[in-house]
């Protein structure tokens, strides 16, 4: 619970950050754009805007290296900090040979949602089974190539996302 002082206290900060936003950690390297709003009470802040990435920049995600193709977080909930999440990044992996018979995949992973509702997307070429693709990539063998999914695949988006944006831009926003 926040002190009574944190609710007195009211936030109205405007954030523009046009092609000046980098994160550079252990798990990413990216640049982006932030146009954001900051209101509500030190106690309840609230985030309204758009952070967008720029393309190419690198992430490494359960030891594979992605390079981001396109991503928009948006903030637009006006009652608490729920972001939204279209992120889509590229990689090449490599399995055993029990997995993969002609080599190493180029996977394409697409993360949408909201974080309690976080869809990935996962797709290789050449074509893999999920079992195969969600196993070379350490997600276990759930999930459902090109359409919905709910229950164990979103919690491995959300994992994914944990993982690397949120040491990206700050576990107290999340």
């Amino acid at each position: 619970a926040a002190a009574a002082w944190q609710d007195r206290i009211g936030l109205r900060i405007h954030l523009t950050a046009p092609k000046t936003l980098a994160v550079r950690n252990n798990i990413a390297e990216v640049t982006g754009s932030a146009d954001l709003e900051i209101g509500g009470t030190l106690a309840s802040p609230v985030i309204l805007g758009e952070v967008a990435l720029d393309e190419g920049g690198a992430l490494r995600i359960q030891n594979v290296d992605y390079r981001v193709t396109r991503g928009t977080i948006a903030f637009q909930n006006p009652f608490r900090i729920d972001p939204f999440f279209d992120v889509t990044i590229e990689g090449t992996v490599s399995g055993s040979a029990s997995e993969l018979e002609g080599g190493p995949l180029a996977v394409t992973v697409n993360l949408t949602g909201t974080l309690d509702r976080l869809t990935p997307t996962i797709t290789s070429d050449p074509p893999a089974s999920d079992i195969t693709l969600f196993s070379i990539l350490g997600l276990g063998g759930i999930g459902a190539r090109g359409g919905t999914q709910a229950g164990g695949a979103g919690v491995i988006g959300q994992a994914l996302l944990y993982q690397s944006l949120s040491s990206m831009i700050g576990s107290r926003v999340f």
